[in-house]
């Protein structure tokens, strides 16, 4: 009877941690130190936090709870860290048992929990990756073996055998379609279109499957108008972008900005704006004028003798028109004409 009094005893002192219980005894400073040796933080702070104030531990254990809450902290930073190295090699189930190890012994820290609760997801994740790749795989497998399978029934010589094993193989063919088919209608309830579109082609590859066939068509009739949808959205955008950008080009090009204008002009052809032909015209007809300007603003300036200024012009236009052979030539000239005075200078 003794012992059977007990059970309800031991049973709520192994569900409470024992807090209570070790709070009383004599020496609880000795025990709270074990424990933190082996990093049973929660245990040592339950303890404390159950202990009277009237214990001769309590002030130093008490003062010394800062100290614990900060190592069970870093402990979990550490577990954190370690199970974020194998996050490189996608190897979520060690990544998961770290963070298991590690609520052992901080079982209600949230940061430990809601990792183990992230890797877990990306663990069934992988795992549902996996199942799609090795279907997908058999699904290939079938169609490549498909023409070779009908070969070894026409060519066997014991034709009842050879028939048992192509209903074998029609019978795994339809087997795999089913799956695809339930695949693919995953990827479509979860708005992954191209995955959806694989599944259900190769479903309907490797056996005829009508309901393959149907929510293809469903599937191929919203990309469809989807991408429909992008193109209204796409000219509505470009109907309200065009006079900001027609604004940003003539402001640009009064300017005398003739390289931001032709960077406007990119712009408007890169997202699909037809009219720029008469605004490239212009541009170009407006630079050809600059161009001309600054070659004769050059002349007079040589032509005078000031000849670094000559140079600065000739610079400009070069940049506007990097191919203008007269530019390059006057440049070359002019240049050869300094460095050579420059030499004559320093001769003695």
């Amino acid at each position: 009877m003794k012992k059977l009094n007990c059970i309800p005893v031991i049973l709520c002192c192994v569900l409470t941690g024992c807090a209570t219980m070790y709070a009383r005894q004599a020496d609880v400073k000795t025990q709270v130190e074990a424990w933190l040796d082996n990093q049973q933080f929660d245990r040592a702070l339950d303890t404390i936090a159950a202990m009277s104030p009237e214990h001769p531990d309590y002030s130093y254990l008490n003062n010394s709870v800062p100290i614990i809450e900060q190592q069970r902290q870093q402990f979990i930073q550490t577990v954190l860290s370690d199970a974020q190295q194998y996050e490189a090699t996608l190897d979520w189930v060690n990544a998961e048992q770290t963070i298991q190890d590690g609520l052992d012994i901080t079982a209600d820290a949230p940061e430990l929990l809601a990792q183990l609760e992230f890797y877990q997801q990306k663990r069934h994740a992988r795992l549902k990756m996996d199942e799609a790749a090795i279907l997908i795989a058999q699904a290939y497998y079938i169609i490549s073996a498909a023409p070779h399978q009908e070969s070894k029934l026409y060519n066997a010589d014991n034709r009842f055998f050879a028939q048992q094993q192509f209903n074998q193989f029609l019978e795994q063919a339809r087997k795999v379609s089913r799956e695809l088919y339930a695949l693919g209608h995953q990827y479509w309830q979860a708005g992954k279109l191209v995955q959806a579109r694989e599944a259900l082609t190769l479903s309907i590859k490797t056996a005829e499957n009508e309901l393959s066939s149907e929510l293809l068509a469903t599937l191929l009739n919203t990309e469809r108008e989807q991408r429909s949808l992008a193109r209204s959205e796409q000219r509505r955008k470009i109907s309200e972008q065009q006079p900001e950008l027609e604004q940003s080009f003539y402001e640009r090009l009064n300017f005398g900005d003739f390289i931001g204008a032709q960077k406007v002009l990119n712009e408007m052809t890169a997202i699909g704006i037809e009219s720029t032909d008469a605004l490239q015209e212009n541009l170009n007809q407006r630079r050809v004028q600059r161009v001309n300007q600054l070659i004769n603003s050059g002349n007079t300036l040589y032509n005078s003798g000031y000849l670094q200024e000559a140079i600065n012009r000739w610079q400009q236009a070069l940049i506007l028109a990097p191919d203008n052979a007269t530019v390059i030539q006057k440049l070359e000239r002019a240049e050869t004409f300094v460095n050579n005075l420059e030499r004559w200078q320093d001769s003695p």
